[in-house]
């Protein structure tokens, strides 16, 4: 963010040269608070020394959370939310091939429960949550989110309870699903 023009650097080719006119030059610190809020920023990390631009935030722009990289603690808060949103993607990007996959062993797994009435209550209706949920996530173009993969998960560990598989054998499967797609909970 240029303090000169209170706008984004167009490339790096113009940092070295705003830079030079920021020394000189006025800084356009409510402009550029202003471009933050109508943009819809809400956090902002101050990469220099010490934590003035960040205190200025945070008395003329409350509603943005502001962080100084070189304050010890904000540091820590920045890696902890770094972390954690890290930790979420791990678990969700492999999220389609994970539902695609339990769909998958729905399927193939053989059927030893002959009682119609259990296997369309069990099997076949979560059978069919699933496949809707996929549907759902292809049509939208978005990952999954962890809860939709925890009622896949559920509902898999379901049928194949239903289906009278082994608990053995159920734990294998589904833990032959979450490794293959690195998926964890």
């Amino acid at each position: 963010m240029s303090n000169v023009t209170a706008k984004p650097y167009a490339g790096k080719h113009e940092i070295v040269d705003m830079l030079t006119k920021q020394i000189v030059q006025p800084v356009k610190w409510k402009s550029i608070i202003e471009f933050f809020t109508k943009q819809e920023i809400d956090t902002v990390v101050e990469i220099g020394p010490r934590t003035v631009l960040r205190n200025l935030m945070k008395s003329n722009a409350p509603s943005i959370r502001a962080f100084a990289y070189d304050d010890a603690s904000d540091r820590a808060v920045l890696k902890k939310a770094a972390d954690k949103d890290s930790e979420r993607n791990d678990r969700i990007d492999n999220g389609l091939l994970f539902i695609k996959m339990c769909l998958a062993a729905a399927v193939t797994t053989k059927n030893q429960n002959w009682n119609e009435e259990e296997y369309q209550r069990d099997v076949v209706k979560p059978y069919r949550k699933i496949a809707a949920i996929k549907e759902e996530i292809e049509q939208s173009g978005r990952q999954p989110t962890l809860e939709e993969l925890k009622e896949v998960y559920d509902a898999l560990n379901g049928i194949l309870q239903a289906k009278k598989l082994s608990k053995e054998e159920q734990n294998k499967r589904l833990s032959d699903i979450l490794t293959r797609t690195g998926v964890n909970f």
